[in-house]
């Protein structure tokens, strides 16, 4: 279920919220039972919600929540001292890393080992029924992983209720495509939470907002990126392979930090806060300054988990740069089985290591619309390994962008006064204008008219996507195949 559907706008999430807050008729509850109430309803809206996505993955998450709940008893400093502990840790990762790999990586690891046999033996064969990945097994097994290891670490406590556990696992904003929450960011706030109306529509502000991202904006990018890279590269020109890629750039930023601001946003309606995952990294002057904008919360995980035990940056200069490629290179591998994403996440680790060793010093030297427009191209390069199905055809798009004559395609084919509106908006929308519009939205000089506008501007947001769903059924996340 997307929450861009009618099915989620309309009824599921409205049903969930009157059983959430129908404990407020019963007055003779005391707090520890209104608490009790909402997290068993909060848990069960969340595996109706991911049974959409399967009903048989229900008892794959349940395997990992049963796992990850022992393993945070098995984990825990004992009095047999730490080495029985870490044995512990280290059997829970394995089992946890092995079910990624399993589901995700299975099928690569196939079709590589089919390809090196029968550059032996061209008849070598070893048929399988290709592996399905599970909706969002990557957020929840991280988001599992998080709290083993703060519990070997001694900076969590060990959640007894299995219910409670299993809801911040399964909790259904952030199921999906994350953004990944750290045990301890929600720990207190799935025993103690208290919701507001302030805080409520501020949840409804921010559902709304990322709502009008995903679908009056990445959707209209993703139609136009999809038709373009459906074509034959021999008829993508100069001119259609810039459009192609400016559009993908546009779609993966409003489709996943609009997912992102509904997940944010659903959060402040049932009590929680989430952090935030994107901070406009299209304003970014350097690809170090961009991941620190784009996807806060995987860049943070894999900071607090890979990066600061392996050294981090203080250590000798060559580890600091071995570290950043073996961060870079697993960010690559979270994101997908092909070898394109492993690439994907080199080029990165390349680029930050050419920041830390020269790069930086030099882009600090340029005006900072230039910084800007160097970083822009080298993400928008990355973005098409990214997108594409092979590393041939990769290489083949990246040489079209700077091919001199036109192809068979042309801009003007794909290109209508909507797609002109939509691109403007998308660019504007990256951050120009939402720096000084919350500034001023935080201002005491606010005015009841202001106030007014934007409630005006969001009820239209709002008409616009219930028309656009009622009326086109494309409608794909990106991050559902992660």
């Amino acid at each position: 279920m997307l929450f861009s559907s009618l099915l989620f706008i309309e009824a599921f999430l409205p049903l969930t919220l009157a059983a959430y807050y129908a404990v407020h008729l019963f007055k003779d509850l005391d707090r520890e039972q209104v608490r009790n109430y909402k997290n068993t309803v909060l848990l069960a809206a969340s595996l109706v919600f991911y049974a959409f996505g399967g009903v048989k993955y229900l008892l794959l998450m349940g395997g990992v929540i049963l796992l990850n709940y022992l393993g945070g008893f098995w984990v825990r400093p004992r009095r047999a001292g730490k080495k029985a502990s870490k044995k512990a840790l280290i059997l829970v990762l394995v089992l946890n890393l092995s079910l990624l790999f399993f589901f995700k990586y299975f099928n690569l690891f196939h079709d590589s080992v089919m390809a090196v046999a029968r550059h032996f033996n061209e008849n070598a064969r070893w048929d399988i029924v290709p592996v399905v990945l599970p909706i969002g097994i990557s957020f929840y097994i991280f988001q599992a992983l998080s709290y083993v290891i703060d519990v070997y670490r001694g900076n969590a406590k060990v959640r007894r209720n299995l219910r409670d556990f299993a809801l911040y696992i399964a909790c259904f904003p952030q199921l999906i495509a994350g953004p990944i929450v750290q045990y301890n960011d929600v720990a207190a706030q799935i025993d103690r939470r208290k919701e507001s109306v302030s805080q409520f529509a501020e949840g409804v502000r921010r559902f709304l907002y990322g709502l009008g991202k995903k679908v009056l904006i990445a959707n209209v990018m993703a139609e136009i990126a999809d038709k373009i890279w459906a074509l034959p590269l021999g008829k993508i020109g100069a001119g259609l392979a810039w459009m192609g890629i400016l559009a993908y750039t546009m779609q993966i930023y409003y489709d996943f930090s609009g997912y992102s601001d509904m997940a944010i946003g659903l959060g402040k309606m049932f009590g929680f806060s989430f952090k935030e995952n994107f901070r406009y990294p299209y304003l970014s002057d350097s690809v170090q300054e961009f991941w620190r904008r784009w996807h806060i919360s995987l860049s943070s995980w894999f900071r607090e988990y890979v990066y600061i035990p392996l050294g981090g940056s203080r250590c000798e200069t060559w580890k600091v740069y071995r570290n950043l490629i073996l961060v870079f290179f697993l960010t690559g591998v979270w994101h997908g089985a092909n070898w394109t994403f492993f690439v994907w996440g080199l080029y990165h680790a390349f680029w930050l290591v050419c920041e830390r060793a020269f790069l930086g010093k030099w882009l600090k030297k340029l005006p900072g619309i230039v910084r800007g427009a160097v970083t822009m191209l080298e993400v928008m390069i990355g973005w098409i390994f990214f997108r594409s199905d092979s590393l041939g055809d990769a290489v083949t798009f990246i040489g079209q962008l700077f091919k001199g004559r036109a192809g068979d395609e042309t801009v003007l084919s794909f290109l209508s006064m909507k797609a002109i509106l939509v691109f403007a908006a998308a660019v504007i929308g990256a951050g120009f204008i939402q720096k000084p519009l919350s500034a001023l939205s935080r201002s005491k000089n606010r005015t009841g008219l202001l106030v007014l506008a934007e409630r005006l501007m969001l009820l239209l947001v709002l008409a616009l996507c219930l028309l656009s769903l009622i009326n086109n059924s494309y409608n794909p996340f990106i991050y559902f195949q992660f």
